[in-house]
């Protein structure tokens, strides 16, 4: 969402400097930058969802923060990852490992001047995960993450299913809405008497074979 953003930005910044601010496309461009910063402010009120996404990517973790939030940005980085660190000792942190957590430690003025966000217990897998250094992943796709905390030899056993949970929400409803425009295609009157669970096993075979994971083998 910052790439969307900084990318409106340089475009509306060009027409003021082109002398057409007033151009249709600069207009759309304005008028889309002021959307598009409504949803981000909204999306300061789910870091454990939004910003997680981003921190449980291997290639970026609390390093990608640390290089793109900065400015103004950057009093937003300790809030964001006391945010996620809550949705994790809260909701996915083995019971046997949770202590009461102390108070957050004040930065230092080395602290402050790096950006670093200072933690008390290293030996948490959360913490030892977001402040490692990134991982080089093959591709930058879905598939290679995923597969980086599916791997047998994770590092991070832990995390592993909330790194799932997160990873696995779709950026938009899109796909999500375009299965009820095919299952309603799949419901014709000949076929009204099907069974919910049967339209839904039928559909979701539908979305696995457009997706490669399964092949119809022909008899």
């Amino acid at each position: 969402m910052e790439g969307l953003i900084d990318e409106m930005e340089r475009v509306i910044e060009a027409y003021k400097l082109s002398g057409k601010p007033t151009d249709p496309l600069a207009l759309a461009h304005d008028r889309a930058w002021a959307k598009l910063q409504k949803y981000y402010q909204l999306s300061d009120n789910d870091y454990n969802l939004y910003a997680a996404a981003t921190l449980f990517a291997p290639e970026s973790r609390m390093a990608y923060f640390d290089r793109n939030w900065t400015g103004q940005l950057a009093p937003y980085k300790k809030t964001m990852l006391e945010c996620v660190r809550r949705e994790w000792v809260n909701n996915y942190k083995p019971l046997q490992d949770r202590v009461e957590m102390p108070p957050p430690l004040k930065p230092s003025m080395r602290d402050r001047q790096l950006g670093r966000i200072p933690v008390r217990d290293k030996g948490d897998q959360f913490n030892t995960y977001v402040l490692s250094s990134p991982s080089e992943l093959a591709y930058s796709d879905e598939e290679h993450v995923l597969a980086f905390w599916d791997h047998d030899k994770c590092q991070f056993p832990q995390l592993r299913q909330m790194a799932f949970d997160l990873l696995s929400i779709p950026a938009t409803s899109c796909s999500c809405e375009r299965i009820f425009s095919s299952t309603k295609k799949m419901i014709s009157p000949a076929m009204s008497s099907l069974k919910d669970d049967t339209i839904e096993l039928r559909e979701c075979l539908r979305q696995w074979l457009k997706a490669g994971l399964v092949e119809l083998q022909l008899l």
